[in-house]
């Protein structure tokens, strides 16, 4: 189950505040793009969950982790500008 997704987060919200980061101090490179991946769910994967006390099954996407990644594409700085 992916917490980060809207109306998918069982009990308090705290989970869906976490933020992902990418730390690097490099003088040599710099950041060309960045984005998340593992947004969507597996295609043709649902996870099936009876609600405990109740004769409810809800049908769950899947998705490829917890949480999502974090895809940094870098490339060398210009010697020049250095």
């Amino acid at each position: 189950m992916n917490t980060m997704l809207p109306g998918v987060s069982k009990g308090a919200n705290v989970y869906r505040s976490r933020l992902d980061r990418v730390l690097c101090k490099l003088a040599t490179l710099k950041v060309v793009s960045a984005e998340l991946f593992g947004t969507k769910p597996l295609k043709d994967v649902l996870q099936l969950e009876r609600i405990a006390g109740t004769q409810r099954v809800y049908r769950i996407p899947v998705f490829p982790s917890d949480h999502f990644g974090v895809l940094v594409h870098l490339e060398p700085v210009d010697a020049a500008v250095v």
